[in-house]
């Protein structure tokens, strides 16, 4: 699957996320913060990014056509 074919589904799928989560997604692809940097810019615990991240992968795989491995 294209980028292009691939990004209204992917901008759908972010705009379904709590913007908690988001936030979390977006530090990690967009900006490339580690879990540490994303927990200071945020104000939150270390283990609460990991937790975010983790779920909203979980979300963004299930909203997303299956051609979207590697998530």
């Amino acid at each position: 699957m294209s980028a292009e074919r691939l990004q209204p589904s992917l901008a759908r799928a972010l705009a379904g996320l709590s913007r908690k989560d988001r936030d979390v997604v977006l530090l990690k692809a967009l900006a490339q913060l580690s879990h540490e940097e994303i927990a200071a810019v945020l104000g939150i615990p270390y283990g609460t990014v990991g937790s975010r991240l983790n779920r909203a992968r979980g979300k963004l795989r299930a909203a997303l056509p299956a051609h979207t491995e590697g998530l």
